[in-house]
């Protein structure tokens, strides 16, 4: 921690779990996380097209490495790339806004994003339960929020497994991922 309820990204560039590796995402993470976001039915579960090109994918990447501007200076962007360990392979990212702006209750929105070959391995699970760890410890971040797809019943499973509920949007809980028909979900607590 930096100082007084102040996080510094910097102090959380790497860390790991069994079986996996949390790097704060970088721009040199791009060439290897581009493939991800390439695969078809990574692009299928998003509902969103594959990146233009590796130099697009590149700028949306500085964008998250810079954070939000503007109105929302009090949301932190922490995004990370994960890391299988034993093959050492970039595998996806998992991310989180953290909001610190409603009478002092920190929550965060939460996303996840992993390339389909390793679907099935509980990567997700591990890669979400290890973030949540991590706001609960850094931010005292005590309820998350993500958004699904319709139809995205893998992600949709993956929440419920990590203790997530279906939720109605709230007008304090500005859910930024959320499209018209997306299912929203919430967890209270660590």
């Amino acid at each position: 921690m930096s100082g007084a309820g102040e996080f510094d990204i910097e102090e959380i560039q790497r860390r790991e779990t069994q079986r996996l590796t949390f790097e704060s995402l970088r721009i040199d993470h791009a060439a290897s996380l581009f493939p991800v976001f390439s695969d078809p039915l990574v692009c299928q579960s998003l509902n969103a097209p594959p990146p233009e090109s590796i130099e697009k994918f590149e700028e949306d990447f500085q964008r998250r490495i810079s954070g939000p501007k503007g109105n929302q200076q009090k949301i932190l962007w922490v995004n990370f790339a994960v890391r299988e360990k034993m093959t050492c392979r970039f595998i996806g990212r998992v991310e989180a806004a953290v909001n610190r702006i409603f009478s002092g209750e920190n929550w965060a929105e939460v996303g996840y994003v992993f390339h389909s070959t390793e679907w099935g391995k509980s990567y997700a699970a591990e890669s979400l339960e290890w973030l949540h760890r991590e706001l609960k410890q850094e931010f005292q971040v005590t309820e998350f929020w993500a958004t699904t797809s319709p139809g995205n019943e893998r992600s949709r499973k993956l929440l419920m497994k990590t203790g997530y509920h279906l939720a109605l949007l709230r007008n304090d809980r500005p859910v930024a991922s959320y499209d018209a028909g997306d299912e929203v979900f919430c967890k209270i607590g660590g």
